[in-house]
């Protein structure tokens, strides 16, 4: 059998290899191939010689690397990317160089300097073997073993700051069974612990604060009831607001006749004059909707009296009912219609009587028109009006033949 330095030099090329492939992270790799062969120390009695010594090693090697990747599995860590340093990332946050200079100060030696030519010195294992008189072999068992001892120590300080934090679920018996059975395995070794939980049996010492607290929660109690009303009268302004938008808003769809019906919908027929000077006729609507308001607007052009007969609707219109102003007889009295140009600032007299608007509306009369006489039945119906007669006679006798 080769001497295990000639096996280490030998071999430990083609084992990192065999490692860096599987794991493709050169620190797992070495950290496995620094276990594999010591691992092989203790056990190269076992060897056999019935397979190549290369493999013997690579299947020691590849059962420590699944080994290592199932702790790390059971204690969450994160996997490592391909180049971090692991352990020695350590030192270059704050808290956790702390926590690891603490644990390197007591290491025992050789350890502890090892650890330290290596990770701060960087220092090849060659270098590092000849300063103690050793062999590079041995600064590589010694550096691994070292990392080994802080990582343990570094994981059991972690559980106990983990185990800190569970104590008082644990106390109060609401953690879970899993917790529970790790805080009690931690209890057994950790005297700080221990008391930590002894401290927490300890009864508090109670200030006589019964009627501050009892004070303070009328306070806040009176608090919560203003603040209540102030939301109930805060969203019943808001619910009346929005009624009264909404009401508002059905108004003006619904009675703000602002809208002028189509001309090219409008129908006059049947125009006629009773015998007063009045003037009807059939008013029409085709587009089976109902009207409500008819609009009069005065003008005056050219030293004329213009009215404009303009049938309006709101946004909103119903359907037409049997009795509709869209489909009515129709009366125009000059006198009535005279007095309400005046009140309108119009002092000339009418002339013309236009049905809807702009250049498109539709002539009903104007002055020395000759109109169809009223038939009998319109006379008994519609009546003599004695006023209109006598407008009509002081203003457009002779212009017209009244019948």
């Amino acid at each position: 059998m080769p001497d295990f330095e000639e096996i280490y030099q030998t071999y430990f090329a083609d084992v990192y290899r065999y490692i860096l492939a599987l794991s493709r992270d050169a620190h797992t790799a070495e950290e496995v191939t620094q276990e594999t062969f010591f691992r092989a120390l203790a056990s190269i009695d076992q060897f056999r010689g019935d397979c190549q010594l290369r493999v013997w090693l690579c299947q020691i090697a590849r059962n420590q690397y699944l080994s290592l990747c199932r702790e790390r599995k059971h204690r969450g860590e994160l996997e490592q990317e391909p180049g971090d340093d692991g352990l020695e990332c350590g030192f270059a946050d704050r808290d956790a160089a702390k926590r690891l200079h603490r644990l390197l100060h007591d290491l025992p030696e050789p350890y502890k300097e090892v650890f330290s030519l290596r990770t701060f010195g960087e220092l090849p294992f060659a270098q590092i073997g000849e300063l103690f008189g050793k062999t590079e072999s041995w600064a590589r068992v010694t550096y691994f073993r070292a990392r080994q001892k802080l990582r343990r120590d570094l994981m059991d300080q972690l559980d106990h700051d983990i185990v800190q934090d569970l104590l008082p679920l644990y106390h109060d018996g609401v953690c879970s069974d899993k917790s529970r059975a790790a805080v009690e395995e931690h209890l057994q070794t950790c005297q700080d612990c221990r008391k930590a939980l002894e401290e927490m049996d300890t009864q508090l010492p109670t200030e006589k604060v019964a009627v501050d607290d009892a004070a303070a929660v009328k306070k806040i109690s009176r608090e919560w009831e203003r603040g209540k009303w102030k939301a109930r009268m805060k969203g019943a302004g808001i619910a009346v607001l929005v009624c009264l938008l909404l009401f508002g808003g059905w108004i003006a769809a619904t009675e703000w006749f602002v809208f002028p019906v189509e001309l090219e919908n409008i129908q006059i027929t049947n125009v006629r004059q009773l015998s007063d000077g009045r003037i009807l006729y059939h008013f029409y609507i085709d587009d089976e909707l109902g009207l409500r308001t008819l609009g009069f607007d005065y003008v005056e052009v050219n030293g004329e009296g213009h009215m404009y007969c303009v049938p309006k609707r709101a946004l909103y219109t119903e359907k037409r009912e049997t009795t509709s102003l869209a489909d009515s007889e129709q009366e125009v009295d000059l006198e009535v219609c005279g007095a309400w140009a005046r009140a309108s600032g119009v002092d000339e007299e009418l002339t013309h009587i236009w049905i809807g608007q702009g250049e498109d509306a539709i002539l009903l009369w104007e002055k020395g028109m000759d109109l169809p006489a009223a038939s009998a039945a319109d006379e008994a119906q519609w009546g003599f009006r004695e006023a209109s007669a006598a407008y009509w006679k002081a203003h457009y006798s002779g212009t017209e033949t009244v019948p």
